[in-house]
């Protein structure tokens, strides 16, 4: 009987990952350099943080935020305030009641938040840090985005103020100098203390095609 293997490899279409958007590799990159965590940790004596390098003691969390997570933890609640009612034969509160009765919500906080609830912030923070770069330096928003998300990976861990002070790095970005770009970030005294983090963004630097 004729082997006809190789004919039926050739009739199977090769399966394709998918692309990845620009804003999806740059989070994947900041979860890979900061990190995902869904408890409350700290970094150095008092900063607080969470998530995928949200910086709770300086950006906080806004009052949108703030209701889009209490709101998951008391629906993640409800059943189980439901049956103790229940067995205590109380009526059940609604969840507008559970939303505003804080003893019984506030320490949820104490059990952390969801990957999903970390990337709902790392997208809000991503937002956040790309319209306080246009704003403070209106260069960015011609930048190619792998050099925008050179810049917002580097907010993450200096912050906005921190950042616009690489004056070497902005002035050849400016001036669509990308090696030179490279080469300032790579010679910066940030670069040598994060080490693989930097060698990366350098690399991204040196890019001139979109991700």
């Amino acid at each position: 009987m004729k082997n006809n293997h190789n004919e039926f490899i050739k009739l199977v279409p090769s399966i394709k990952q998918p692309v990845l958007s620009n804003k999806e590799v740059l989070k994947q990159q900041l979860i890979r350099h900061e990190g995902l965590m869904c408890g409350i940790y700290l970094r150095g004596e008092s900063q607080i943080f969470i998530g995928v390098g949200r910086n709770v003691s300086i950006t906080g969390i806004n009052e949108a935020e703030a209701h889009y997570l209490i709101g998951n933890d008391v629906k993640r609640l409800k059943p189980l305030l439901e049956m103790e009612c229940s067995t205590k034969n109380e009526q059940a509160l609604s969840l507008a009641d559970l939303i505003t009765n804080h003893q019984k919500v506030a320490y949820l906080f104490d059990n952390g938040i969801t990957r999903h609830e970390a990337l709902y912030l790392l997208e809000n923070d991503i937002k956040r840090i790309e319209l306080s770069l246009i704003q403070a330096w209106p260069v960015f928003s011609r930048l190619l985005y792998q050099h925008q998300a050179v810049l917002i990976n580097m907010a993450f861990d200096v912050g906005i103020n921190a950042l616009l002070r690489f004056n070497g790095m902005l002035s050849a970005l400016d001036q669509e100098a990308y090696q030179f770009a490279a080469i300032e970030l790579a010679k910066s005294s940030w670069a040598k203390t994060v080490g693989s983090r930097a060698k990366e963004l350098v690399s991204q630097l040196r890019q001139i095609r979109q991700f």
